[in-house]
């Protein structure tokens, strides 16, 4: 329900759940989800390479890598993809 997290927060779809599914195999068991107000929903998770964090939207996704971080920190560095249909194919 839009609101959630007060005004103007949007709740995720049923196609950002859906495009979480198809994502999903690419994300560690241990990885925390959360909803984000803006109606995405995020995976965060640490390894040994450092933090990695997803977004997931409805029509992008945004993939900050451990190495992006240390760039971002610099100059703010973020890009968004369109999310790919036959990703939860790939072997």
């Amino acid at each position: 329900m839009d609101g959630w997290n007060g005004d103007g927060s949007l709740a995720p779809t049923p196609d950002v759940f859906d495009n979480c599914g198809s994502l999903l195999p690419l994300v560690p068991y241990n990885a925390s989800v959360t909803p984000d107000e803006n109606g995405t929903i995020m995976f965060e998770w640490y390894d040994l390479a450092g933090f990695w964090m997803l977004e997931v939207g409805k029509d992008k996704f945004s993939l900050i890598t451990p190495t992006a971080f240390i760039n971002a920190s610099i100059r703010q560095k973020q890009e968004s993809v369109d999310v790919v249909p036959d990703i939860a194919e790939r072997p």
